[in-house]
């Protein structure tokens, strides 16, 4: 039976909700009510992933990028699996484009073309269900699981093929954008610093819907947006 990972990511939090249930007598009366604001930064890993083009694929390889995150959320306190809270997040998201290689239709093998160039920009807004386990203390591991909207830009995805010594400019391929549903799956934790502020370390892996674009010479084409991110923020409650 195919699993997809928006019920993967929905098993963990539920598993995670059990656990906490456990230890209810432990952590149930550390929990704070009211609302707060996040701000986090990070570094995000897109996957590799491929773009097909009459004539065969373009696979691109990508450097490691920049997040920014803001987020407004209400943390509703006490209840049966520690506090539950929920918010609302905007999110930008940047990678540069580290390699491009062009597999020809019918064949397996890639040629890696010279001099890519380009860049990645996806902007966000997600709606999060997040539980902490140990609210207010020096240590509350926390789950959560988000959904919302994504628009990805491709910019000026290209490369020089023929590797001229000094050249400028290449072969745009791609130079489009699209916006589809997103999803995250989140883990991290929190520790108190002081009654109003919180330090944030957390992982989450943030992905799309297929996205729907069109080349330079107008042709339909698809591709995937599915990033890895560590974070770190500050938390101000009030």
């Amino acid at each position: 039976m195919k699993i997809t990972k928006v019920s993967l990511l929905c098993g963990v939090l539920l598993a995670s909700f059990s656990a906490g249930a456990l230890a209810q007598n432990e952590w149930g009366n550390n929990a704070d009510q009211g609302p707060y604001l996040e701000l986090q930064y990070g570094r995000s890993q897109l996957r590799d992933h491929s773009f097909n083009i009459p004539g065969g694929r373009i696979t691109t390889g990508s450097e490691h990028g920049d997040v920014g995150l803001l987020s407004f959320g209400y943390e509703f306190g006490n209840w049966g699996f520690g506090s539950l809270r929920a918010e609302a997040e905007l999110g930008y998201r940047e990678n540069g484009v580290k390699s491009q290689a062009f597999t020809p239709a019918g064949l397996t093998g890639k040629l890696g073309l010279n001099n890519p160039f380009g860049h990645t920009q996806a902007w966000s807004v997600m709606f999060n269900i997040l539980n902490d386990f140990r609210p207010g203390t020096g240590f509350d591991p926390y789950v959560g699981v988000g959904v919302g909207y994504a628009r990805v830009d491709f910019h000026h995805y290209g490369a020089n093929p023929l590797n001229v010594a000094g050249a400028t400019t290449g072969t745009t391929f791609i130079d489009d954008a699209n916006g589809q549903p997103a999803y995250q799956g989140i883990v991290g934790f929190r520790s108190q610093l002081t009654d109003t502020l919180a330090f944030d370390l957390n992982w989450r892996y943030f992905a799309t819907r297929n996205l729907h674009l069109r080349d330079t010479a107008g042709d339909r084409i698809s591709s995937t947006y599915k990033t890895s991110q560590i974070l770190v923020g500050l938390v101000w409650t009030y």
